[in-house]
């Protein structure tokens, strides 16, 4: 690999990649509390300086993993973070419209740093947003879930997937149980584990009614400290595995789902 240097952000922390101007072309959404939310055009040589577009003001972490999506139902896309959605008011990514109206957020290490998630969760065909708290002490930790009511942004409603649990430095969106619709994957980080004696757990939160109103929680780990886990099919076989690390060493875990062979 070559390094490149893109002229972003120092010190960012978060990162997604989605087509904020609606040019066809994926960008790179990224946020540190140093400097803002900004937003990046990556030019046809990608060697050379990217585009800066400046969202908003930022928080320690709060639109990474999947904190953008379309919520207000104009075709572009807009960006979650941790308390409220900004707004792509020209669908080209040059002006935004902040609002305060997710009532998510924590007052953890880091005042409302989050994970978030955009997808369609109860299936009505709008987006919702998942989040769970971060950098947060054991037993404080929530992982709940904002229903787009109206499907416009400007009315959502909490419904809480799991409350008491540690530090969810981790947020995955899958169908993990292969029954078609969306399940919710988080696992406990540095700050601090819920289990038997400060044991960290891995949860997967199961949509039991494939709507949100219910949710069944299932333990598939325990004991490795879980920060910035993935969910994707490693091995192929059609269903969704994890994989995770602490926040810091060298141990990488890697967690078989083994669906596909009951």
């Amino acid at each position: 690999f070559e390094r490149c240097e893109n002229g972003a952000i120092p010190a960012c922390h978060d990162n997604v990649a989605a087509d904020m101007d609606g040019d066809g072309r994926t960008d790179v959404v990224m946020m540190s509390d140093r400097a803002g939310v900004y937003w990046y055009r990556i030019p046809p040589d990608p060697k050379t300086p990217w585009q800066a577009h400046r969202v908003g003001p930022a928080v320690h972490g709060g639109i990474d993993p999947r904190g953008v999506g379309d919520l207000d139902g104009d075709g572009d896309n807009d960006i979650v973070r941790s308390t409220g959605w900004f707004e792509n008011a020209d669908a080209k990514g040059t002006r935004w419209t902040w609002h305060e109206d997710i009532p998510g957020g924590s007052g953890g290490r880091f005042k409302d740093t989050t994970k978030s998630w955009v997808a369609d969760l109860d299936r009505d065909g709008d987006n919702d947003v998942v989040l769970t708290d971060a950098d947060i002490e054991a037993g404080d930790g929530r992982t709940h879930w904002f229903e787009n009511a109206d499907g416009k942004g400007r009315t959502w409603v909490r419904h809480v997937i799991a409350e008491k649990k540690g530090d969810l430095h981790t947020l995955a969106v899958a169908d993990f149980d292969g029954d078609g619709d969306l399940d919710v994957f988080s696992g406990e980080g540095p700050l601090g584990g819920t289990g038997p004696g400060g044991k960290h757990r891995w949860y997967v939160w199961e949509n039991a009614d494939g709507k949100g109103g219910r949710w069944a929680e299932h333990v598939v780990n325990e004991g490795d400290r879980c920060h910035e886990g993935m969910a994707a099919d490693v091995d192929g076989d059609g269903d969704i595995d994890i994989c995770s690390k602490p926040w810091n060493g060298d141990l990488h875990v890697y967690l078989e789902n083994l669906l596909k062979r009951r």
